[in-house]
């Protein structure tokens, strides 16, 4: 009965998801996290969405905007495990079977919630807006975990991190968030120009009611530095992209501390999920480095305005370093280690928001789960964007 009112919840808020942007009104609409779960319509269809809101109608300081977001959503998802319960790679799969392939694989049923509040600062004519941001706020999820197949081997774990961590196959988990968005990016059309910097800080503490359902005592510090450069620019009689190239940088730096660090905290640091080439959550190390480089060039503008063919060129490169996240350091892997990557991305850009399409990567130096020098994925979001 508990399993089927928390999954009619799920459906509820998804729905109401899908629902908000109709509602919004006068308020702001914000896209959060898409996930797929890899057996519905092979993993094309959204089966877990974040939709929010921004309202904007008061101000703390004059002259400056204030906003308060918030962010809900659910649904459910695929996830992927690399290492067995004591940390070691899972070197038995046979990665050409199917069947094996299972093994490594859970599902997840997820609920997200979140509140900001953002505060403004400075001026920035050629946007019209205010270029710098503090915020804080709560960010929260539920989980159950289940099977994906007849292997119920990660559930058995007590290693927080490595397998989900709850004697209850679930988590709950809320921590607070402060951090500095400085952003200077201009947009004309699809080419982006400009910098952009992010500095923040997650703390999970026990007494959030983290130790309700599963285990969460963490503290994650991130960086990131984007930079945008057009090189050519060529704009149709209507004023839509024509043809445009334009290049890209992004460094990431993440930092872990503490023992219990649920594994959707770990998937956007892990360098895996950071880097072109890798499989998503792998290398989920204490603490990593990316660089990521792109060439992008974009198409024309058909049919209406934000909906045009790009083609990316890319190189990262990742460093990671410490213990595997959990508190496990692995007699076989290594405690640090630099990968780089190249490769190609070619996709079909709706409004910005989804972007469908193929990517093909080539390891250059370390290596990815797999072991194979060429990895190609099929994609419905950019791994990284402005």
């Amino acid at each position: 009965m508990k399993t089927y009112v928390l999954r009619t919840t799920v459906l509820l808020l998804l729905v109401l998801a899908l629902a908000a942007p109709l509602a919004a009104g006068d308020f702001g609409i914000k896209i959060g996290d898409i996930e797929t779960q890899g057996d519905v319509l092979f993993g094309f269809f959204p089966t877990l969405l974040e939709v929010g809101g921004k309202y904007t109608g008061f101000s703390i300081i004059e002259g400056y905007e204030t906003s308060l977001e918030f962010m809900t959503g659910g649904g459910f998802m695929g996830r992927n495990v690399w290492r067995d319960k004591d940390g070691e790679p899972l070197a038995s799969v046979d990665w050409d079977s199917d069947s094996d392939q299972d093994e490594v694989g859970f599902n997840v049923w997820s609920a997200r919630w979140e509140v900001l509040l953002k505060q403004g600062f400075g001026w920035f004519e050629l946007e019209k807006r205010n270029p710098a941001f503090f915020y804080a706020g709560i960010e929260g999820r539920w989980e159950q975990f289940e099977e994906d197949g007849d292997e119920t081997f990660f559930l058995d774990s007590t290693k927080a991190g490595i397998y989900p961590n709850s004697k209850d196959d679930g988590l709950v988990s809320n921590n607070v968030v402060t951090g500095l968005l400085i952003d200077f990016v201009s947009h004309n059309g699809p080419v982006h120009k400009g910098i952009k910097a992010e500095l923040s800080y997650r703390y999970a503490p026990p007494f959030m009611a983290n130790n309700i359902l599963g285990s969460s005592d963490y503290s994650l510090l991130t960086a990131e530095f984007t930079g945008a450069l057009p090189l050519f620019m060529k704009y149709q009689d209507n004023g839509y992209n024509l043809f445009s190239i334009y290049a890209i940088d992004r460094v990431r730096g993440d930092l872990f501390y503490g023992d219990d660090i649920p594994m959707f905290a770990q998937e956007p640091a892990s360098l895996g999920s950071k880097m072109r080439g890798l499989e998503r959550l792998s290398y989920a190390t204490r603490a990593s480095v990316v660089n990521n480089f792109d060439i992008r060039f974009i198409g024309p503008e058909f049919l209406m305005k934000d909906i045009y063919p790009r083609l990316h060129l890319f190189f990262d490169a990742g460093y990671f370093s410490g213990q595997y996240s959990g508190g496990v350091t692995s007699s076989t892997l290594p405690e640090e280690g630099f990968i780089t990557t190249t490769g190609f991305t070619a996709a079909l850009s709706v409004f910005d928001f989804a972007n469908i399409g193929y990517r093909g990567s080539w390891m250059l130096s370390g290596e990815n789960i797999r072991n194979e020098d060429y990895v190609s994925d099929i994609i419905l979001m950019l791994q990284f964007n402005l």
